[in-house]
């Protein structure tokens, strides 16, 4: 898969806004892969990304760089570095952190 382009939509499960660059891990009934906006439009919206919104997007597969691989992953070697990305559905802000419901 390493250097394919894919189409994929899912939930974003988590972001991390690194200011120059977004991280999402998008989730879908597969399981989850991290995605990577480093460059204009792409980072743009992802910079308006919600937790738990429905997203849809175009990217390239590449591997992770050495010492970032998630051996608790399926898909712990590779990420997804987009080239267009869509906001299909955003959330509405959650009553308390999904990944930490037994703290609500």
């Amino acid at each position: 898969m390493v250097g394919q382009e894919v189409r994929l939509a899912g939930w974003a499960a988590k972001i991390r806004d690194m200011g120059g660059v977004v991280f999402i891990d998008l989730r879908d009934r597969y399981g989850i892969v991290q995605v990577v906006c480093d460059d204009g439009e792409p980072l743009e919206t992802g910079k308006g990304v919600k937790l738990e919104s429905v997203i849809g997007l175009t990217g390239r597969v590449r591997p992770r760089p050495e010492g970032m691989v998630n051996r608790d992953r399926a898909t712990g070697a590779v990420e997804v570095v987009v080239s267009r990305l869509e906001i299909l559905n955003a959330a509405a802000p959650l009553p308390f952190q999904v990944d930490q419901a037994d703290k609500a």
